[in-house]
C-alpha cells in the first residue's frame, strides 16, 4: 500500500561572519555613541574651567588675607616700600583678569601708585561677567593684623557689605559661577 520513505535532511554548512549590513549598523552605533560622548566631554571640560577659574579667584582672596595676616614684608616686590593691607582688585573693564595688590598708599583700595604684587589672567573662554557694585569693580583689601576687611565700590543700599563677582563662559552667558566675599571674610562659590 504506501510506502513511506524516509527523507533524509542533508545540513548545509553556513559560513561564520557578518554581511555587510551588519557591519555597518555596528559601525553607524559606534558613530553615533561617539558623538554623544564629545558633546558631553567638550560641555563639561567649559563648566571644569569656569569652576576652576571660580576656586583660583577664592583662593586669591584667601591669599591676599594670609598675607595680610602674616604681615608679610612688601619691600622686595613694592621697591622698599612697606605695604598697610593686601586684596584684589577685580573690574568689568578687564573681563580676562584681575590683580593681587599690596596697598602702599593706606586708602584699602587699588590706586595707581599701589604695588601689583600679581596680574592674574584668568583661563581662556572664562571672563568677569558681572561685579555688583555700581561701577562694576571692586577692591577687596585686608589690613593687618586681624586683619580688617574693606570692601570698596560698593552699593550704597548693600546692607550686608558683601560683593558678588560672577565669572562666566565668554560664548555661553547661561554658565555663571558667582564668588561672593563679605566683610567678615567668608568666601563663598555659588
Amino acid at each position: 500500500m504506501f510506502k513511506i520513505e524516509r527523507v533524509k535532511l542533508i545540513k548545509t554548512e553556513q559560513k561564520k561572519g557578518f554581511t555587510l549590513l551588519e557591519l555597518m549598523v555596528v559601525i553607524f552605533i559606534i558613530t553615533i555613541l561617539t558623538t554623544i560622548y564629545f558633546a558631553g566631554y567638550r560641555s563639561g571640560e567649559k563648566s571644569f574651567r569656569l569652576q576652576r577659574a571660580a576656586n583660583k579667584l577664592a583662593s586669591d582672596i584667601r591669599r591676599a588675607e594670609e598675607l595680610s595676616m602674616s604681615a608679610k614684608d612688601s619691600k622686595d616686590s613694592c621697591a622698599g616700600i612697606t605695604a598697610s593691607a593686601y586684596g584684589i582688585y577685580a573690574a568689568s573693564s578687564t573681563p580676562t583678569s584681575y590683580k593681587l595688590y599690596a596697598d602702599t598708599v593706606g586708602n584699602d583700595r587699588l590706586y595707581t601708585s599701589d604695588c601689583v604684587i600679581e596680574n592674574v589672567s584668568l583661563e581662556k573662554g572664562i571672563i568677569i561677567r558681572d561685579i555688583n557694585t555700581a561701577p562694576k569693580k571692586t577692591s577687596i583689601s585686608f589690613q593687618p593684623p586681624d586683619p580688617q576687611i574693606f570692601i570698596k565700590w560698593l552699593l550704597p543700599t548693600d546692607a550686608t557689605g558683601s560683593v558678588t563677582i560672577t565669572l562666566g563662559l565668554q560664548n555661553d552667558p547661561t554658565k555663571t559661577r558667582k564668588v561672593t566675599v563679605n566683610r567678615s571674610g567668608l568666601i563663598d562659590i555659588d
